[in-house]
C-alpha cells in the first residue's frame, strides 16, 4: 500500500517520536489540512523536514520536469540555460522548500533524483517530548 501510494505522488506522514506511532497517513495537498497548509508557507522546512533532501544527477536527468510537476512543496525547479553552452540547463532544489518527502525521488522515470541524507536527527521517544521539543525548536 505505501508503494501504491508513493506511486500516485502521496506524502507518507506520521506522528514523529519512537514509540506508539498512532497513525501513518498517505497526504495530497489538495484534500489534507495539515499537508495543504505546508504547501502555502513560504519555509515548510522550518516546521516539518526529513533526514533526507533530493541530490540530483545531472548526468541522469533528461529535465523532463516530472519531478519539478509532482513535487507537493514547489522544491524543485527548472533552471533554464543562460549559458551559450547549456551546462546550466538544470533541474534545482530549493532547500528551504524542501521537506524530504522523496515524491520527487519516485516519481523521477530516469531515477535521478536519490534521497541522501543530510542530517541525524533522532526522534524523541514520547508524544510529549515531540510537543516539547517542537516547540524550543520551531523557526519563526
Amino acid at each position: 500500500m505505501l508503494r501504491l501510494a508513493e506511486k500516485h505522488g502521496l506524502v507518507h506522514t506520521t506522528t514523529n517520536h519512537q514509540h506508539r506511532p498512532a497513525f501513518i497517513c498517505n497526504c495530497c495537498p489538495c484534500c489534507c489540512g495539515f499537508l495543504g497548509t505546508l504547501t502555502k508557507l513560504k519555509n515548510p522546512r522550518g516546521f516539518v523536514k526529513s533526514n533526507f533532501m533530493p541530490k540530483i544527477d545531472h548526468e541522469a536527468c533528461k529535465r523532463c520536469d516530472t519531478c519539478v510537476n509532482s513535487c507537493p512543496f514547489n522544491a524543485l525547479y527548472h533552471h533554464y540555460p543562460h549559458a551559450e553552452d547549456l551546462h546550466d540547463d538544470e533541474i534545482r532544489v530549493i532547500e528551504e522548500n524542501c521537506v524530504g518527502c522523496g515524491v520527487c525521488s519516485v516519481k523521477c522515470p530516469q531515477n535521478a533524483v536519490t534521497m541522501v541524507k543530510v542530517r541525524g536527527y533522532v526522534p524523541v521517544e514520547r508524544a510529549r517530548e515531540m510537543w516539547m521539543r517542537f516547540k524550543a525548536e520551531r523557526i519563526h
